[in-house]
């Protein structure tokens, strides 16, 4: 699973194999946050990949859309990377 900008950031990349079978459920459009769902041991989970910026104005702006994603999804385990 990758979450890519082509530009002046990298992203961010989680390696999953597919006998978890991941589902992207979201990837912000700068390749600074991607979340992703996996299946392990019977259990649905999110692993949630975050490269926050240096730049203030830009970290609000991340916080804010990881906010609003993670809202979405109360009942769902989450591990964070």
């Amino acid at each position: 699973m990758l979450a890519m900008f082509m530009g002046n950031y990298l992203g961010i990349v989680i390696f999953i194999r597919d006998k978890f079978h991941p589902k992207v459920i979201v990837s912000d459009e700068f390749g600074r946050l991607i979340v992703v769902q996996i299946c392990y041991e019977g259990r649905v989970l999110q692993l949630v990949g975050v490269y926050a910026s240096n730049v203030s104005q830009e970290q609000k702006l991340l916080w804010r859309s990881l906010n609003s994603v993670l809202d979405n999804g109360r009942s769902k385990r989450r591990v964070y990377c």
